[in-house]
């Protein structure tokens, strides 16, 4: 999500129910978290399409 407000409540929702949440500011940066990461390292990845 590239608004920080909408990012910060989703982030808030998903913790509160018991995720653990990491983010980042726009989709390019996401993407190079999971490049970076150990394979089947996250369960979920949730971005926005609205562009």
């Amino acid at each position: 999500e590239d608004i920080e407000l909408n990012r910060e409540i989703a982030q808030a929702i998903l913790e509160e129910t018991g995720f653990e949440v990491e983010s980042a500011p726009d989709g390019t940066d996401a993407v190079d978290m999971v490049r970076k990461s150990e394979e089947f390292y996250y369960d979920a990845i949730l971005m926005d399409v609205q562009m």
